[in-house]
C-alpha cells in the first residue's frame, strides 16, 4: 500500500515515509522489548511450513467470517453498495479488483503466520485484530467496485430511499452497542464489575508479593471476572505462565530497589 501511494501521490510522500518511519521505530521496540525471552520461553518453535500454513489460513476464513458476519458490517454493507454510486470514484476505478483482493489476504496472512510459527498458538487474536484496520476499508473498497455491477444494484436500489438508509445506520450503531464486545463491557460497567476486578488484581498483587520467596504459594483464581478482559489465571493450567512472569517481574523489581 506504501508503494501503491508513493508511486501514484507525490505529494503524500513525506507523510507516507514518516509512518514508515514510525512503523520501523515500533517494531524496533517491540522486538527488543526485555519480556520477550521470558514469554518466548513458554512456547515451542512450530517448524512444520505446511501445518503453518494450513492453520494460518483456517484463522483467516475464521476470522473474516466472523467480522463479514457482524450485524453492524452488514447494515454498512449495504449503505455502501447503495451510496457507492453517488462517490467520485475514479481513483478507485483505477485498481484493478484483485489488487485489493490481494492486500486484504496479505495483510491477514502477516497478521496470522508470523505469530503461530514461532508459538504453535492460534489464540494470538491482538495480532489477528491488528489486520482489521486494513480489512475494514479494503473490504469497503471491493464492495464499491462490485456495486457498478447492474446485478447487485438492481436488488440493492428497492432500499436506496434516504429514510432506510438512515435506518440502517442507526441500526448499526445500536448493534455495535449491545453485541459482542460492545455488550460485554456495557454488562461490566452496569454491574460495577471493572472497579472490583480492579481492587481485587490490587489486592492479589500485594498477596503474590508478600509471597515471593515461597515456591509453593499459588494465586487463586479471580473472582469478578470481566465479560469485556481475557483472563490468563489459575483456573487453567495452560495460563501459569502470567503468574511466572508477574512473579518473575516482582523479583527484578525488589532487586533493583536493593541496590
Amino acid at each position: 500500500l506504501f508503494a501503491f501511494v508513493l508511486t501514484r501521490y507525490s505529494r503524500m510522500r513525506l507523510y507516507i515515509g514518516f509512518c514508515l518511519v514510525i512503523a520501523i521505530v515500533g517494531v524496533l521496540l517491540v522486538w527488543r522489548a526485555p519480556g520477550n525471552t521470558i514469554r518466548a520461553g513458554q512456547f515451542h518453535f512450530d517448524r512444520s511450513i505446511v501445518k503453518v500454513i494450513l492453520m494460518s489460513h483456517l484463522q483467516i476464513l475464521r476470522f473474516a467470517a466472523d467480522w463479514i458476519s457482524d450485524l453492524p458490517f452488514i447494515f454498512l454493507s449495504i449503505v455502501v453498495v447503495i451510496r457507492a454510486g453517488t462517490l467520485n470514484t475514479r481513483w478507485i476505478d483505477s485498481i484493478k479488483l484483485w489488487w485489493i483482493g490481494l492486500a486484504l489476504y496479505l495483510v491477514m496472512l502477516l497478521c496470522i503466520i508470523l505469530p503461530y510459527w514461532f508459538t504453535g498458538v492460534l489464540g494470538q487474536q491482538r495480532t489477528v485484530n491488528m489486520s482489521y484496520y486494513f480489512f475494514l476499508p479494503l473490504i469497503f473498497l471491493i464492495l464499491v467496485k462490485i456495486s457498478r455491477s447492474r446485478f447487485v444494484f438492481n436488488i440493492l436500489s428497492l432500499m436506496s430511499s434516504d429514510r432506510i438508509i438512515t435506518a440502517m445506520v442507526v441500526a448499526a450503531i445500536i448493534f455495535m452497542a449491545i453485541t459482542k464486545n460492545g455488550y460485554k463491557l456495557g454488562y461490566d460497567i452496569a454491574y460495577g464489575i471493572l472497579p472490583k476486578y480492579k481492587a481485587e488484581q490490587i489486592a492479589r498483587e500485594e498477596l503474590l508479593r508478600n509471597n515471593l520467596h515461597n515456591d509453593s504459594f499459588k494465586l487463586e483464581p479471580v473472582q469478578n471476572r470481566p465479560l469485556s478482559i481475557t483472563l490468563y489465571d489459575e483456573r487453567n493450567p495452560k495460563f501459569y505462565w502470567a503468574e511466572k512472569c508477574e512473579k518473575e517481574y516482582l523479583l527484578k523489581k525488589e532487586e533493583l530497589l536493593k541496590r
